[in-house]
């Protein structure tokens, strides 16, 4: 599954890794709220500024949507029984670990990410996952396990 090294009392319990098919969903639903916005106000003034700007700013937003795509595509987040680990080997951070005692807050954002809140305010995403609510679920059994052996 895993290349990362966990600790030596510590057991890998999930990866998940982005899913295309999640991304080509907001990719359609930003792209389909955007012609109607941006269609409503151009179609307002006029019929034909509708017809050749639409295009184009479906376009844009579908090229930056794609890029956000080239960069998450090899994102892996992994659970382990005490802590939540994200890995991007396109990316020159170190493996960011956040302990399931500082997690404040999972919840779902659109239907694409989980948004996650630490303790000390902070908060990340994790993106185009798929199913969100088993993810959330497992993160916060997790976490409820973790808590409880850690009063134990």
């Amino acid at each position: 599954m895993t290349d990362t090294q966990l600790r030596t009392d510590e057991k890998l319990q999930q990866e998940w890794r982005p899913k295309f098919q999640v991304f080509l969903r907001k990719l359609l639903a930003i792209a389909v709220l955007t012609g109607i916005l941006l269609g409503a106000v151009s179609y307002a003034y006029s019929e034909l500024l509708w017809m050749l700007a639409l295009p184009f700013f479906l376009a844009a937003y579908m090229i930056d949507d794609y890029r956000e795509w080239r960069e998450r595509r090899h994102d892996r987040w992994l659970l382990t029984n005490q802590r939540l680990m994200f890995i991007n080997p396109d990316e020159e951070i170190e493996t960011l670990t956040i302990g399931l005692d500082q997690i404040s807050r999972i919840r779902k954002t659109f239907w694409w990410a989980i948004s996650i809140k630490m303790a000390n305010g902070q908060t990340f995403t994790m993106m185009f996952l798929s199913p969100l609510n088993e993810i959330r679920t497992a993160i916060q059994s997790a976490q409820n396990q973790f808590i409880g052996e850690e009063h134990a």
